[in-house]
């Protein structure tokens, strides 16, 4: 049972950041995504347009704090 409610906090997370959203949880961290948008040179000379979306998480300062003490 405790797989299953992990399972389904994780898909909520996941759809959560997927649509864009920010996600926070209090004493742990913060999910989000950040856009990088950038333009790469082929071979050819040929310029092309690349939007990418990176997930991004940012540990809170509690959870640093215990990482720093172990």
């Amino acid at each position: 049972q405790l797989n299953e409610a992990v399972d389904v906090i994780f898909a909520t997370i996941a759809e959560a950041v997927a649509a864009g959203d920010q996600v926070v949880l209090r004493d742990f961290g913060r999910f989000s995504t950040w856009r990088r948008r950038q333009r790469i040179r082929d071979f050819e000379g040929q310029t092309h347009q690349v939007d990418e979306a990176q997930l991004v998480f940012k540990a809170s300062a509690v959870l640093r704090r215990r990482l720093r003490e172990e």
